[in-house]
């Protein structure tokens, strides 16, 4: 005879077990599990034996026939209930156990890689925060660790929420964390640069970068930043621009000095030429050679110097300016112009080279134009497929055939500049009505502007 005490206890401790799994299977999504099912057949063919066993041991004698039922009776609890039940329980366990040990070992494998990316990510980022995104739009912070603590002097509790956060960033740098945040709750990665006050007062810049990204079977948006403190980088930054713009202060007043020195220069060769006696008329021509080549030098290094920190000469207004000094030191200012200026960006070393050469083409322009008269000279300057064209053009009867010797100075000095160290050619048409012509490689620097290629 069995206790009708234990029968029953054992039948209700069965029963307790059917149902935990049953509840941790729904909750858990075990289902379609391999061997779960097996497992909770196995027990509930237990459970439907405990339960007869626990009737027939009660001392209540069956009704009429019920007599003869017992040996069947045994033989469904022996044989379907407790055997068929081990049976299919072991086979379950079989299943189950192997996915199981599965499920442990990828477990421990998250745990590893977590562990791995808390540390990598704390080795290249002072602060990393990994946080929910709740339904109601508030953070639920994760994890957070890092060294910013150290450098701030707050606790990771002093900024686990976004209300501690909008405390510590400056007021004007709040909207640039409130559109951060905005992008990252609706699921883009966002990287902003804002300030911070330092638990003592101090000002940091951090750069915040944040990735959001879903898990796998979950809906919740979670939210992976990583803030550096780049007050160091800042600070070269504006440490560089101040230098900048030192040097660019120094670099005008270089230029201002050296466009002052060559006026002085300038000045100085116009007394020496007032004090040549009997006016000779080569040393009169070869001063105001002089002065024209030294005036369109400064002419370069007064345009730069009013431009500022360009570091660049337009050569259309140059020449416009050239030729109305040019006219002036040949007491031409009646001359009438005929202007097409393009408007060139030219460095110092190509524009210095440039205006030399169009220097003696307009001095040459002035020398022989229509004498007696005011005269006409067209001045074109044009940047078309990657050529810069100087042409310049007068009315009067042309050069004479001394002026256009190929030995004579000016157009050695001509030829030099524009053959040698710009690289181009120049063409002469004979007058009446002379022209010449400048064509001049243009090549792009890093800055998309038009230079000629200087020789080496």
């Amino acid at each position: 005879m069995t206790d009708p005490i234990l029968d029953t206890l054992r039948t209700l401790i069965l029963a307790a077990i059917l149902a935990t799994l049953l509840h941790a299977g729904a909750r858990r999504g075990l289902d379609g599990t391999p061997g779960w099912r097996a497992i909770v057949g196995g027990f509930a063919l237990l459970l439907c034996a405990s339960a007869l066993g626990t009737l027939r041991g009660l001392p209540v004698p069956l009704p009429g026939e019920g007599a003869r039922l017992e040996p069947l009776l045994d033989l469904i609890e022996r044989v379907v209930g407790l055997l068929g039940g081990a049976c299919l329980l072991a086979w379950g366990l079989w299943r189950w156990l192997p996915v199981v040990a599965a499920t442990r070992a990828n477990q421990r494998e998250l745990l590893r890689l977590k562990e791995r990316y808390r540390a990598i990510s704390a080795t290249t980022s002072d602060l990393n925060i990994d946080a929910e995104v709740l339904p109601d739009g508030s953070l639920r912070v994760d994890w957070i660790s890092g060294s910013l603590h150290s450098a701030s002097g707050y606790t990771p509790d002093d900024i686990m929420t976004v209300e501690q956060w909008q405390r510590i960033v400056l007021p004007e740098d709040l909207p640039l964390l409130e559109s951060h945040l905005a992008a990252a709750g609706a699921g883009e990665g966002r990287r902003t640069e804002l300030r911070a006050r330092t638990r003592d007062g101090r000002v940091l810049w951090l750069a915040l970068a944040t990735c959001p990204r879903r898990e796998p079977d979950s809906p919740a948006l979670w939210l992976t930043t990583a803030v550096r403190d780049i007050s160091a980088r800042k600070q070269a930054e504006a440490d560089t621009l101040r230098s900048l713009e030192e040097n660019r202060t120094l670099l005008r007043e270089l230029r201002h000095r050296v466009k002052n020195n060559l006026q002085v220069i300038t000045g100085l060769v116009e007394l020496a030429k007032s004090r040549i006696k009997d006016a000779d008329p080569e040393v009169v021509a070869a001063c105001q050679d002089l002065q024209a080549r030294i005036g369109c030098m400064a002419l370069v290094h007064g345009q730069l110097y009013a431009d500022g920190a360009t570091g660049r000469v337009d050569f259309g207004r140059y020449a416009r300016d050239l030729a109305a000094q040019t006219a002036k030191l040949h007491g031409r200012e009646a001359t009438r112009f005929d202007l097409e200026l393009d408007e060139v960006p030219l460095t110092l070393d190509a524009a210095v080279p440039c205006g030399l050469a169009l220097n003696e083409l307009l001095t040459n322009a002035f020398r022989h134009a229509r004498p007696g008269g005011p005269g006409r000279i067209a001045l074109t300057v044009r940047a078309r497929g990657g050529e810069l064209l100087v042409r310049v053009s007068d009315d009067g009867p042309g050069a004479p055939a001394e002026a256009r010797d190929p030995a004579s100075q000016g157009l050695r000095l001509l030829r030099n500049l524009v053959t040698l160290q710009l690289r181009g050619s120049v063409e002469f048409s004979p007058g009446p009505g002379a022209t010449a012509t400048m064509r001049l490689p243009l090549e792009r620097d890093a800055d998309a502007a038009p230079l000629p290629s200087p020789r080496p």
